[in-house]
């Protein structure tokens, strides 16, 4: 049995497209606990870079929206049929300054950046 030529190569354009996707294999990547908070909320933005020694993250875009309140990191490494991954990640607590939809900007973190991201700050509900 063959396989025509137009349908192998469309197999293989296929393949390649997911293998070197950069939604998924992006090496450094964005995310909030959630998207929708109210005003005086904490949100923890999480930043995750796939790479040994990625840098530190450049922070100072949040500032026109965002109080930093603190940055934790941590490292994984693992080792799997001897091949090694790294992880590097940080929980960086905000606080939002005002109210609307605000941007988190893209992160530099070395030579990479991560996706921006929209929350959006309500007042609180009264009761």
């Amino acid at each position: 049995m063959r396989i025509s030529t137009t349908f192998s190569a469309t197999i293989v354009a296929m393949l390649a497209s997911l293998l070197f996707s950069p939604v998924l294999h992006a090496a450094v990547q964005a995310m909030l606990d959630r998207y929708q908070a109210y005003e005086g909320d904490q949100l923890t933005l999480t930043i995750e870079a796939d790479t040994r020694d990625p840098g530190e993250p450049d922070l100072a875009p949040l500032s026109k929206d965002f109080r930093i309140l603190g940055k934790n990191a941590s490292t994984q490494v693992r080792i799997v049929n001897g091949q090694r991954s790294d992880k590097v990640s940080w929980r960086i607590g905000l606080e939002p300054l005002r109210l609307g939809k605000l941007q988190i900007p893209p992160i530099r973190v070395g030579r990479e950046q991560t996706q921006a991201l929209e929350v959006t700050v309500s007042q609180v509900p009264e009761e």
